[in-house]
């Protein structure tokens, strides 16, 4: 066998063995929760609330990241389940700031969702925003 051909059969090793290490990270690193995967008698609520946060608050959707279950217990209403959330904004404020002057601060957050028959009845971050409404209360 030739130098050459030795070079190229190494090369291409190499190359597969990256290639599926990438694979791998990428897999291992994307996996999507599932119903049932929080752990707790409230873990379908936990899911229908991260899912919510994760696509439709817009303090989060604009620059959330680290979303993190807190906690998750019976909510103030019947068959209420109150599934409480930290994340981090890389932008001060909230809601949707697309077209707002904003300050560039990693900001810590946490965001009180109320589930109801699986679907979010309420989402307050930091006791004080409304995602749902865009409301802020003083």
């Amino acid at each position: 066998m030739s130098m050459k051909t030795s070079y190229i059969i190494t090369l291409a090793v190499v190359v597969l063995v990256v290639a599926g290490l990438a694979d791998w990270y990428v897999f291992s690193t994307t996996e999507k929760r599932q119903p049932g995967m929080f752990p707790g008698k409230n873990a379908d609520a936990a899911f229908v609330a991260e899912q919510w946060v994760a696509g439709s608050a817009p303090t989060y959707v604009f620059d959330g990241s680290n979303l993190a279950l807190k906690e998750s217990q019976e909510g103030g209403c019947e068959g209420c389940t109150d599934v409480l959330f930290s994340f981090e904004s890389n932008h001060g404020g909230y809601g949707n700031r697309a077209d707002l002057l904003v300050t560039q601060v990693i900001t810590p957050h946490t965001i009180r969702v109320t589930v109801k028959d699986g679907t979010v009845t309420r989402a307050v971050t930091d006791e004080k925003y409304n995602e749902m409404s865009g409301a802020l209360s003083e």
